[in-house]
């Protein structure tokens, strides 16, 4: 069978050249020719037919370097060095949640660009949540060099797949988790835009932050006005077939639903469904586990755990979200597992990501989906 051209052959075999140089320098900018020959074992006219081909693409440009000490003994004029370009593009990520709207770009090598945060009122509509995003994007593109490579959205909100089309539906938790974002995005940049629930983009996050266990299985489990959580198999989040897995509202324990539950023991908030975290935080704080009402939250929760932990028997259990850092919710939570799995068990981690974990995720997949993008199509046109 014959192989597409872009995989065969010496342009192939170019590419494959462009990347690691580019992968290198995103990681290792400013670098000269013979730190990038040295560095990746390629000949020193391999490296500097790579650079150039990267800057007729204007994906690299020459560096301006300060001297170093050595500069006064050196004869001769300094290498030159060399870096992602600027003002190629930049990738834009936005992440809604409850209160909050958060928004930033960077540059392909995922140093930060511009960055912005919005207060989303309480009863904010979709359409008013819409136009602060927009207004938002507005500023942000205008604060960054060059065109929208992508982009990636974070929505706290269950996101339905069907085909290629994303939707987010709606929460009790705020009227505004329902905003439709992405075609906000697309119209004010004319990039494509990827839209996902905030627990699997901080999967994402936490993923990459575990680089030597990248290929490790693992759930993260989120703890908030929400509870969800995200599926890792062999470093790749698991969306299933509709892009709810993960999803636990309606998942069943007996005769009611795990929000039913929750209710039933007077854990959400009144007339709502919204988990009370905020009076779960102030009790952990005051009294620690062996409050009632927390200790019925961990037994809820480790019900429910329990059957996923042992179905999908992932290594790792990860925890992030506001309540993942009172160390008396964490040990609770463990010993609520070992009663009802014994040695089977997982030990629960927390998270050592920050609030941004979702807009982190987010800005990973926007870049993984445009370098996708880019190297498919590299030099198809060219020589």
């Amino acid at each position: 069978m014959k192989l597409p051209a872009p995989t065969v052959g010496p342009r192939a075999l170019a590419t494959l050249t462009d990347r690691q140089i580019f992968d290198y320098l995103c990681l290792n900018q400013p670098a000269t020719r013979t730190q990038i020959s040295t560095a990746l074992g390629l000949s020193k006219p391999t490296a500097s037919q790579g650079i150039s081909r990267l800057q007729e693409n204007g994906l690299v440009s020459p560096v301006e370097v300060m001297p170093g000490a050595d500069a006064a003994v050196r004869r001769g004029r300094a290498p030159e060095s060399y870096g992602i370009n600027q003002g190629y593009g930049h990738l834009l990520g936005l992440s809604l949640e409850a209160g909050t709207l958060l928004g930033r770009t960077t540059d392909l090598a995922g140093h930060i660009v511009a960055q912005g945060h919005r207060v989303v009122p309480t009863e904010a509509s979709a359409d008013q949540v819409q136009q602060l995003a927009g207004s938002m994007v507005e500023e942000l593109t205008a604060a960054s060099s060059g065109r929208t490579l992508g982009a990636a959205l974070s929505q706290s909100s269950p996101v339905l797949r069907v085909g290629v089309d994303a939707t987010a539906l709606p929460t009790p938790v705020y009227p505004g988790s329902s905003a439709s974002l992405a075609p906000v995005v697309q119209e004010l940049t004319g990039a494509p835009a990827v839209l996902d629930n905030d627990v699997n983009w901080m999967a994402v996050a936490q993923v990459r932050h575990d680089q030597p266990l990248a290929d490790s299985s693992l759930m993260l489990l989120y703890v908030g006005p929400g509870i969800g959580t995200a599926l890792v198999i062999d470093g790749t989040v698991h969306r299933g077939a509709s892009g709810t897995a993960g999803e636990l509202n309606g998942l069943r324990l007996g005769d009611q639903t795990f929000l039913q539950r929750l209710a039933a023991a007077g854990l959400t908030e009144d007339g709502s469904s919204k988990v009370d975290y905020a009076r779960l935080a102030k009790l952990l704080a005051a009294g620690g586990p062996t409050d009632p009402l927390v200790e019925s939250f961990t037994l809820v929760l480790a019900e429910v755990l329990g059957n996923l932990l042992a179905f999908f028997d992932p290594q790792r259990l990860v925890l992030c979200g506001p309540l993942a850092h009172f160390e008396a919710f964490t040990h609770s939570l463990n010993q609520a597992l070992a009663s009802r799995m014994g040695a089977n068990s997982s030990v629960v981690e927390v998270s050592e990501l920050g609030e941004d974990a979702a807009l982190r995720g987010a800005l990973f997949g926007a870049r993984a989906q445009y370098l996708a993008r880019l190297w498919s199509n590299y030099r198809i046109d060219g020589a």
